[in-house]
């Protein structure tokens, strides 16, 4: 769906691929992103603090495709209407509700922005990633907060992994 479509794609990508908050990702401006470093610049975060997180590469595709696209819009926001001006959550709220409409997503279960934190947050823990890694990555003050993104562990899932750990003998 052109310009627009590739915009969401990209936004959509990026929130999966850096666990950025909507806002956050929406607050992004050009000036912010460091394509190289796989890393952006948030001066408006949660906690109030500024930081600096990243993105794995596995967004780039996405994220340069809307950009090349991007480069002929007026504005400073890395997600812009075609007229420059920033994108409301509202909208992208609702695309994201539509879209998940179209890939036969069920209607039961809830398509949130938020939940492509959590399920970075899942995939990272996956992938061998530690909980103070997600953190920072998620943005976290503290691990705690962070726990709740990574809850779903089972308890076999914990005897499992026991058994590959090895301890000091007795």
């Amino acid at each position: 769906h052109g310009v627009t479509g590739a915009r969401h794609r990209a936004l959509f990508t990026l929130l999966l691929k850096s666990g950025l908050r909507l806002n956050e990702a929406l607050g992004l401006e050009m000036k912010d992103l460091s394509l190289a470093e796989h890393s952006m610049r948030l001066p408006n975060t949660k906690s109030g603090l500024a930081q600096t997180r990243g993105w794995h590469p596995d967004a780039d595709p996405t994220l340069h495709a809307w950009l090349k696209l991007r480069a002929g819009l007026p504005g400073t926001h890395v997600f812009c209407t075609t007229k420059g001006t920033p994108v409301l959550d509202t909208n992208v709220r609702d695309a994201l509700r539509l879209a998940a409409k179209h890939a036969g997503i069920s209607h039961r279960v809830r398509a949130h922005c938020h939940s492509l934190r959590h399920t970075f947050a899942s995939d990272l823990e996956a992938g061998g990633a530690s909980l103070l890694t997600i953190s920072r990555l998620l943005g976290h003050e503290s691990i705690v907060t962070t726990a709740v993104y990574v809850r779903h562990l089972t308890n076999a899932d914990a005897i499992n992994a026991l058994q590959s750990i090895e301890l000091p003998s007795v």
